[in-house]
């Protein structure tokens, strides 16, 4: 804490957030009441526990707002309003959409990375 110099507010709210993502692990040691961590390298687990704390939740949310946007857009009575609305709303819906495969298809890629085949330099 002195080093960076933050608060013990600070540092602890920002080693929860680290534990959240999988970024570290407690590591135990025999009669020692201090809690010590250990950083996370594998990139597997960094990136699978950044979309599961942050990317699913965030596209399950966005999922409902789209709802309630389209509900907001088909009560519009303003034509004008509810065309830019509607325009706007095709764009995000489509966001929504890629986000939603791609984010499979990161934990995918990034799960099996640990298992792939070094590159042979011959």
């Amino acid at each position: 804490m002195e080093l960076l110099q933050i608060s013990k507010g600070s540092a602890s709210q920002g080693l929860r957030a680290l534990k959240q993502l999988g970024a570290v692990n407690l590591v135990f040691e025999r009669n020692d009441r201090k809690e010590r961590f250990l950083a996370e390298i594998r990139l597997r687990k960094l990136v699978s526990g950044f979309i599961r704390e942050q990317g699913e939740p965030h596209l399950d949310k966005g999922l409902a707002r789209l709802k309630n946007l389209g509900n907001l857009l088909s009560s519009e009575e303003d034509l004008d309003s509810a065309h830019r609305g509607k325009c706007k709303e095709k764009i995000l819906v489509g966001w929504h959409r890629q986000m939603s495969r791609l984010l499979p298809l990161v934990k995918m890629i990034v799960g099996k990375s640990d298992r792939l085949p070094a590159k042979n330099k011959d």
